[in-house]
């Protein structure tokens, strides 16, 4: 034979692709007429033409054991003729080829994107359209647009509502450019997001840094961001501290802090008000007392 054999073996995914590649390189060879046509059955052996036939047939039969496994070669070896190798090949392999065409079929309507990048997804539905392909059944272009529109990611939600409701569709490969920028999009859009949410929460911390350690005249943090109520515990801590000589706490009661931090005007002493001040009390009980002391030592001094 003249040209190369199908370097494609057979197996039970590719018997329609192979059935093809074999039936059109047996007719370049003009060897088909051994499979269908006048050649189909063999001459009488007393016939001249018979060695001829032979020769034929054998060179039928030798392309056709190349290119099969070697386990599948028990049904070319059993047959008689080339016809009948070649039918026995298609009955076996044409039940699988039925199932294969289910099976393939199946996938891709239920196929979805889930976790796989648009690159994965768009290739694992070319495969499959391809795989259904080879063996004869074809998937036109505006199908494969529809099943990839329909199993994207829930993210991609917009993208396909704008597709589908364009007057004209893209094709499958112009949707695969569309669907990687837009892909780098949402990529570039949920980076910059979560940038922004590292940077409040970091500025969050350095407020809380600045109002611990960098206390100024009036008790706030030098920057201001400190949190208000954690700077106003703490100078009532140190309010504490300062006047009663105890660690303070931040879980004192409101009323006994607020106390700590005044000062009576009369005593000077911190930690009440002057109309609670003691000693004022005292100094107003001692005063009429005083008086009427003073007045009974007068009025004796006046009898005598």
């Amino acid at each position: 034979m003249g040209s190369a054999l199908p370097t494609d073996k057979l197996d039970r995914h590719n018997y329609a692709s192979w059935e093809y590649k074999m039936q059109q390189y047996l007719l370049g060879q003009g060897y088909w007429s051994y499979i269908e046509g006048a050649q189909v059955t063999s001459p009488d052996i007393t016939n001249a033409n018979y060695p001829t036939w032979q020769q034929g047939a054998s060179r039928v039969m030798y392309c056709l054991a190349t290119c099969v496994q070697d386990h599948m070669l028990s049904y070319i070896r059993d047959a008689k003729t080339p016809t009948e190798a070649w039918k026995n090949l298609k009955k076996i392999f044409a039940a699988s080829t039925t199932a294969r065409r289910l099976q393939l079929r199946q996938e891709l309507n239920n196929i979805r994107q889930g976790d796989m990048s648009v690159t994965d997804y768009t290739l694992r539905i070319k495969d499959l359209c391809d795989s259904l392909g080879s063996i004869n059944v074809a998937v036109d272009d505006d199908e494969m647009v529809h099943i990839c529109l329909g199993g994207l990611a829930q993210k991609y939600g917009s993208f396909r509502t704008a597709i589908t409701t364009r007057e004209k569709p893209p094709s499958f490969f112009d949707l695969q450019s569309m669907l990687m920028v837009e892909e780098n999009h949402t990529r570039s859009k949920s980076t910059a997001s979560d940038g922004q949410m590292l940077y409040t929460h970091d500025d969050l911390g350095r407020g809380h840094r600045h109002g611990r350690g960098n206390r100024g005249r009036n008790g706030r943090g030098r920057g201001g961001r400190g949190p208000q109520q954690f700077n106003s515990r703490q100078q009532e801590g140190r309010n504490s501290q300062g006047n009663s000589g105890k660690k303070g706490s931040f879980h004192q009661p409101a009323s006994t802090r607020q106390n700590q931090q005044t000062e009576c005007w009369y005593c000077g002493k911190p930690g009440h008000f002057e109309a609670e001040c003691r000693k004022k009390k005292k100094a107003s009980a001692a005063s009429p007392r005083q008086h009427a002391d003073s007045n009974k030592t007068n009025f004796l001094d006046n009898l005598v």
